[in-house]
């Protein structure tokens, strides 16, 4: 007897303890992909805006009595209306296929809150905005061999017109440009106006940003006639492989969690046998079977939720951890010094929902197997 209650706590106590594990290793893991997937949208907030507004149609976007009253929602913090065109760069032998991005002289000056390509901005002449002055990203400036030595140099931007003609027109180099490699690589920023002159062509889009804490689903209502796209849009590709490697990560996780659960099995399995004296005298006293078994379901519950609690416990410590002493370093090379996290509430109550589910489930399980044995009372 002293030997199988001794087994029954020690299985019961590792049964514990394998959920409070397996609950933390869940959250630790969901938390490094919260903080990765928060990382890379940070990172393309500076690509994208907060919302950009496009034609359902593909072609050009009229500046019309509807978008002046939808860029007047009371969410809307600030806008600019973009037009962009396909060229090819030329300067001196050097040529490079570029995206001639136009916009007005208010997108190339710093704005609070709202993360501008130009924010790092190297140039001879702040001041200047002329109409042929072009703005370049680090990597064309690279591939036209420009350098900062060689601001006002100038660069000729060629493309065909729907009459088979070529524009030429020449671009003087006022400033280079640090945001970000997918921008860097293929953007020359012209004034809006001269690109409109030379093309005819009406808006591309318009590059909204929003104030803090609003609504997006609002602003998308209000710009049902257009198409809106979230930076989570332009890049849909990446977070759908972040989200395919969080699913199978989860299910991975879910599984040790599962096997880690079966000792509540095994637990209330040799809890039932130890105590077999005393489920058979309720029994014969007229207790319901079914409560007998709802007892000892109960008290898988129990397990289930203690171990899951510590486990969250500790979760989060490990988390606070990483994001105050940042212990696992990323080394040099990266943005950021140590792997980011981010702690979610969602995921937890979720994470631990499901260990108390799987636990009650096998120990009610392990409680059905119960038959009373009234021969031991003879």
């Amino acid at each position: 007897m002293v030997i199988s209650r001794r087994l029954s706590g020690t299985v019961t106590r590792s049964a514990a303890a394998g959920i409070m594990v397996g609950t933390a290793a869940m959250m630790v893991v969901l938390s490094a992909f919260n903080g990765l997937e928060n990382l890379i949208r940070q990172n393309y907030n500076i690509v994208h805006p907060h919302v950009s507004i496009l034609p359902l149609d593909g072609t050009g976007l009229a500046w019309d009595e509807a978008l002046d009253a939808l860029l007047a929602h009371p969410d809307i913090a600030d806008f600019e209306p973009v037009l962009e065109q396909q060229a090819l760069l030329k300067h001196g032998e050097q040529e490079a296929l570029v995206t001639l991005v136009a916009v007005q002289r208010s997108f190339v000056t710093p704005h609070a809150g709202t993360d501008r390509w130009t924010d790092s901005l190297l140039t001879a002449n702040p001041d200047h905005w002329g109409s042929r002055s072009a703005l370049v990203g680090r990597g064309v400036a690279m591939k036209m061999g420009i350098n900062s030595h060689g601001l006002g140099s100038i660069v000729q931007a060629m493309w065909p017109e729907s009459n088979q003609d070529m524009s030429r027109p020449a671009l003087q180099v006022d400033g280079i440009f640090f945001a970000h490699p997918q921008v860097d690589e293929h953007v020359v920023l012209i004034p809006l106006a001269s690109l409109q002159q030379w093309t005819g062509h009406e808006l591309s889009q318009v590059k909204v940003w929003l104030k803090s804490g609003a609504d997006m689903e609002a602003v998308r209502l209000a710009a049902r006639d257009y198409l809106c796209k979230e930076p989570k849009d332009w890049e849909r590709t990446l977070f759908n492989v972040l989200k395919s490697e969080r699913l199978v990560t989860i299910t991975i996780l879910a599984f040790i969690v599962l096997l880690a659960s079966l000792g509540l099995y095994a637990a209330t399995s040799l809890m039932a046998l130890e105590r077999k004296r005393e489920t058979a005298t309720l029994v014969a006293m007229g207790m319901p079977l079914t409560q007998v078994k709802t007892a000892y379901t109960w008290g898988g519950l129990w397990m289930s939720i203690l171990g899951g609690g510590f486990g969250l416990l500790m979760g989060r410590a490990i988390i606070a951890g990483q994001s105050t002493f940042g212990w696992l370093s990323l080394g040099q090379g990266y943005i950021v010094d140590a792997y980011p996290v981010a702690w979610s509430w969602t995921f937890a109550w979720l994470t631990w929902g499901f260990v108390v589910m799987v636990g009650t489930l096998l120990a009610w399980m392990a409680a059905q197997r119960i038959r009373p044995q009234t021969e031991l009372l003879r």
